[in-house]
Formats: structure tokens, C-alpha cells, sequence
């Protein structure tokens, strides 16, 4: 029996949808457009705050365009009351109750992919029986984890389409893994020789709207031989050869004008259902373009991704056609969202809720020293600032080694308070301070002062003294400092650095401690400035001029949080016109029916909302 896909809610009339589920959505291209013209003039109205830049925060002295008295009032909140600004209303998710998956055919697969996986290959399974679709072409099929669920697990014949071809081969060699399981598992059950359907995959670069149905002549032959392959195999001779079971090919299409095109499967009576989990950019658009074009393609189930990449048609770049606007009805209210605007809307409201107050400070503070960063190239390289210049996901990188250095110290100083001895204590202290040492060193690094007698105060002060000298007495005392100290690292506390605790403590140190108040944030910025410049091959300005800018900022760095939230509000309606107008495009065509679904739990994976369409 197949496996079936039922929502969870406690709604009594599912029936204004033909999917049978609840659309998150508008149901006629009317309601459509009146959200979309109430979202037009919210936008316009705000614009000076979503717009902006928060890399302009002190040199646009950005919050003073904001009303003073909510700055002030935001100002007075918690951060945890900030981190709920972006969400809203908590997001009516309908809960489908889809089958889990095997751990064979879960494996490689992280939570959120299999969340993804699970629901959405159930989904499909769905549609495609709806429409009595012959075959699911899986576009941006990546590593061939939806394709693969489709196959084994719901025995519907896939084509995995993907750019690349290492990831065609990654699919091949997984799918014969998973086939081999399969069969063994089918003999230990006495189930016979019936046939495993695999996933094909098919490497090809897709450079322009119509290069999906362009890719027809491909499709068939495929699909013809697989028709003949399936009659004449049996599970004794299949072929466990995973190359056999693709190829390569890279076509270059020119627009058909709008008409409908033809799949050229016309003699096998070909019936297809386009799906895309995160098709990124473009991608999704060339999805609804091609659902609509290809008269074989039946269905579309597309969740896009990456909005920062869609083109738009900004009159900064003339294309054939453009990933926003689509619709008419978008295209004539004339709002265009930007680069800005479209890297705000990939903003995941529900993962900045989920934040912990220390992780949504550091976030916080990395967005200070990017907008003071901002003021030091406009002073000594105006010339960069023109050309908008990215240093990247730098701040990130720092927090993830500074929380492996943290998870580090505290598993050893978890051990440590399971010593019976002494020099048990004393390895254990030594295993904290080797694999804290690269963090010590790019921290005091920027401190004032001759960075060589840093690194040798730094060095007397993660060391201790040795036992060999001390009394018993001496050494039970010893040991319960040091317990004490390794105690206080196993507990998560604030956002100090395991090396800021160990210079803190005199128990480890047989020469002077640092003053932890030289730590500071002006250390801290200076650091991310040489960073910074490192990434842009620009030569760092003198540490003074850098420390007299955040000198300058400084006393409006808290002001950057509350600014920072206000503005994120506006990532979700920024996404939400992008769909509607998805949304609209296809409700402009007659004999299409369509509905905008949540599918996913939005703190699991944020992109989440599906566009589902099929023609009638």
C-alpha cells in the first residue's frame, strides 16, 4: 500500500483547495492583487527603513529617520522582545502527518533535509497520482535526496536534473547503495523479482527560460529507453552500473515566444510533474515558465530560495526576462525591491526568534563593527565604498570558532571534575590551554601596547604551576581551586572566552593577569578591521584612526539593535510580495489552478511555502 499524506487541522471545510489542504494563500487573481497593492503601499510608505543599508547605520546616522519615540521605546525593550519583532504573529502552520523515512535512505541527510524530504516527496506523491503523471523531473535535484525518497520509497520514475555533474555522480553511486538494500531486503521477504525503480540523472545547465523544454528531445529519448528497459529487465539483470543510468548534456535555448511548446513526447503520451525543493534564484521562475510553456508538464510543486539572486528588471541590466516582476498585475503598480530588499526578504524571522540573547548581542555587536568598518573605508578608501564592497560572512566565522573553542574547554573541564588526583587536574588543564591558544593569540593580538610581551604574558598566564614541589596539604588546596575553575568553564554563562576566564583565575597563573577590561569592543573591532581589510587586499590604516572611529560610534552602538529589528519586520512582506506575484503570474493564465502552501515548519527550514499548481 502507498503511503499517504493527510493534514493535521482542526479545520472542518478543506474545500476551497483542490489539493485538499488549506492554502496560505489567495484564492482568485482578484484577492491576489488587493494584497498585493496592500503590500505596495505599506512598502512605499516605509521605504526609508527597508531600503536602508545597516552598513550606513552611523555614517547615514540612519536612526534618526525613524520616529524618536519608538527608537526610544524599542530601546527600553529586552533583546528577546526585539527577536520576536521580525516574527509577528506566530505563522498558522498546518502540520502534515507524512511517513518517516528509513535510516538507509535518510543517511547523509541532516534534520532539516529529512524534514524537507519527508514532506515534500509525500506531497508529490500525491499531485503526481492526482494528475497521473508518468514521470517527476526533480529540478535542482543536488545530491539526488528527494529523487532518491520518490523512487525507492514511493516507486515513481524520477529524472534527477542538476548542473553539476559531480552531484550526478554522488546520486548514481547513493541510488545503486540503496537499490542493493532494497533487493536484499525484497529477498529476505520472499517478495519475488519485481522491478526497483532508480532515479536518472541528467547533468545540464539551464541558461534560459525555455531551456527546460528545450531539454524535451532529451527527456523522451530517456524516458523511452527506460519504457523498454523496465519491460525487458527483471531484477536478476538489472544493471548496477549507476553511469548507465545518466548522461550529460548542456543545451542553449532561445525563446519560443510564448508559445506552447511541445515536451516531443507526444508517442509516448508523456504526463510530467516539475518539483524543486529551493531552487535557487531564477531557477524557480524558469519552473513556472516552463510549467506553463510545456504542454506535457502537468503539475508544479516549486519552493524557491535565495531571492538575492532573482534578477529584476531595475533598469540596471536589460534581460530578455527578468525572475520579478512576472505578473502584469505586479509589473504595472511599478515597485521594485532592489538587491536590498531582496537580501532582506532571504531573512529568516523564526530562526532570530529561536536566538538566545547572548548569540542575538554578538549579532548585534557584528553589525556595529560592520557599519563602524563602513566609516573607516569612507575616510581612507572612498573610492572602494562605491563599488559596495563585501567582507563576507566574517563575523560568523569568528562566532563558530570561538563556540568550538568554548565546547572544547568545556568537555575537558567536565573530566577535569572527575579527577580523583591531582595530576589528573593538571593534564586536563593542560589540554585547555593548547587547544585554547590560537583562540588567546587572536584575541590579545589586539590589544595596545608591543604585541611580543603580549604573546609572553599570555604565555605565563595560562600556565601553572607544576605539583612536585607542593605539600599534601598544598595540593589538596590546589586541586579544589582548580576544580572550581574548571567548574565554572562547564557552565554555560555569558559570552566570555574561555582564554578571558583562565588570565582571570591566578590559580593558573604563576606570573601577572591580564585585566579583562582590556578586552573590550574597541579591541574587539580593531581586530575585526584588520580581518576586514584582509578579505578586501587592502592595506589596515593605523590602529589609532581605527580606535578614534569606534570612539566615535560608540555611544550610539545600543541604538543599533532596536534599528536592526524595526527594519527585519519588513523581511517577510518583502518575501510575501515576492511569491504573490509567483502567485499572481500563474492566476492570470486560464486553466490553471494554483494554491501557495506552507509546507515546512518554519524554524526547521524558513523557506517554506510552496507554489502548487496543476492545469485543468
Amino acid at each position: 500500500m502507498e503511503p499517504e499524506v493527510r493534514m493535521a487541522s482542526n479545520s472542518k471545510n478543506n474545500n476551497n483547495s483542490s489539493f485538499g489542504f488549506k492554502p496560505y494563500s489567495c484564492n482568485t487573481r482578484a484577492l491576489t492583487l488587493q494584497w498585493v497593492e496592500a503590500i505596495s503601499r505599506l512598502l512605499r510608505q516605509y521605504e526609508f527603513l527597508w531600503r536602508a543599508h545597516v552598513v550606513d547605520f552611523f555614517q547615514a546616522r540612519l536612526w534618526e529617520a525613524v520616529d524618536k519615540e519608538w527608537m526610544e521605546c524599542l530601546s527600553e525593550e529586552s533583546v528577546h522582545n526585539l527577536l520576536l519583532l521580525p516574527s509577528g504573529l506566530i505563522q498558522h502552520f498546518p502540520g502534515l502527518c507524512t511517513p518517516s523515512l528509513g535510516k538507509v535512505l535518510t543517511q547523509g541527510m541532516n534534520s532539516k533535509k529529512i524534514h524537507e524530504v519527508e514532506v515534500l516527496a509525500a506531497v508529490i506523491q500525491r499531485i503526481a497520482n492526482e494528475v497521473e503523471a508518468h514521470d517527476i523531473i526533480d529540478v535542482g535535484a543536488g545530491q539526488g535526496y528527494l529523487a532518491q525518497v520518490l523512487s525507492f520509497e514511493y516507486q515513481l520514475s524520477v529524472i534527477a536534473l542538476d548542473a553539476s555533474s559531480h552531484h550526478a555522480t554522488v546520486t548514481n553511486k547513493r541510488a545503486e547503495r540503496i537499490k542493493k538494500h532494497y533487493q536484499a531486503r525484497m529477498r529476505k521477504s520472499h517478495m519475488g523479482h519485481h522491478d526497483i525503480n532508480v532515479p536518472q540523472t541528467i547533468t545540464h545547465h539551464i541558461c534560459s527560460d525555455d531551456s527546460l523544454a528545450s531539454l524535451s528531445k532529451v527527456l523522451s529519448s530517456s524516458l523511452f529507453m527506460r519504457a523498454e528497459n523496465n519491460r525487458q529487465q527483471t531484477l536478476g539483470g538489472d544493471r548496477t552500473n549507476g553511469s548507465e543510468g545518466s548522461c550529460q548534456v548542456e543545451i542553449f535555448a532561445t525563446r519560443n515566444n510564448g508559445q506552447t511548446a511541445s515536451c516531443g513526447t507526444e508517442g509516448l503520451a508523456a504526463s510530467l510533474v516539475l518539483a524543486g525543493l529551493h531552487a535557487c534564484g531564477d531557477l524557480s521562475v524558469t519552473m513556472i515558465r516552463t510549467f506553463l510553456e510545456c504542454k506535457e508538464v502537468k503539475a508544479l510543486i516549486s519552493i524557491g530560495c535565495c531571492y538575492n539572486l532573482l534578477s529584476e528588471d531595475c533598469n540596471d541590466k536589460k534581460l530578455d526576462c527578468y525572475g520579478f516582476p512576472l505578473s502584469k498585475g505586479v509589473t504595472i503598480l511599478g515597485i521594485h525591491v532592489g538587491r536590498i530588499g531582496r537580501d532582506l526578504a532571504c531573512q529568516s524571522a523564526e530562526r532570530w526568534r529561536s536566538l538566545t540573547p547572548e548569540a542575538a548581542i554578538e549579532n548585534f555587536e557584528i553589525h556595529a563593527f560592520r557599519a563602524a568598518f563602513q566609516m573607516v573605508l569612507q575616510k581612507f578608501y572612498p573610492n572602494i565604498v562605491e563599488t559596495s564592497p563585501s567582507v563576507g560572512r566574517l563575523g560568523k566565522s569568528q562566532r563558530r570558532q570561538k563556540a568550538k573553542s568554548v565546547l572544547w574547554q568545556r568537555q575537558f573541564a567536565e573530566e577535569s571534575l572527575s579527577s580523583s588526583s591531582l595530576i589528573d587536574c593538571e593534564k586536563q588543564c593542560l589540554k585547555m590551554r593548547q587547544i585554547d591558544t590560537l583562540n588567546s593569540e587572536v584575541i590579545f593580538s589586539s590589544l595596545n601596547g608591543n604585541n611580543s610581551m603580549v604573546k609572553k604574558s599570555i604565555q605565563r598566564g595560562l600556565s601553572f604551576q607544576t605539583s612536585e614541589n607542593l605539600s599534601p596539604k598544598e595540593k589538596d588546596s590546589e586541586l579544589g581551586n582548580r576544580k572550581n575553575i574548571c567548574n565554572d568553564f562547564s557552565k554555560p554563562s555569558d559570552s566570555t572566552s574561555p582564554a578571558e576566564k583562565m588570565l582571570r583565575n591566578s590559580s593558573f597563573s604563576c606570573g601577572r593577569t591580564i585585566d579583562p577590561n582590556e578586552l573590550d569592543k574597541s579591541c574587539r573591532f580593531k581586530e575585526y578591521s584588520i580581518s576586514a581589510f584582509e578579505r578586501l587586499c587592502l592595506s589596515p590604516v593605523p590602529d589609532e584612526a581605527v580606535l578614534q572611529t569606534w570612539k566615535e560610534v560608540e555611544h550610539n552602538v545600543e541604538l543599533i539593535g532596536p534599528y536592526w529589528s524595526l527594519r527585519a519586520v519588513f523581511g517577510p512582506l518583502l518575501e510575501t510580495l515576492l511569491l504573490l506575484d509567483r502567485l499572481l503570474f500563474l492566476q492570470e493564465h486560464d486553466g490553471i489552478e494554483v494554491s501557495m502552501v506552507p509546507l515546512f515548519e518554519p524554524s526547521i527550514s524558513p523557506r517554506n511555502i510552496a507554489i502548487i499548481a496543476r492545469k485543468v
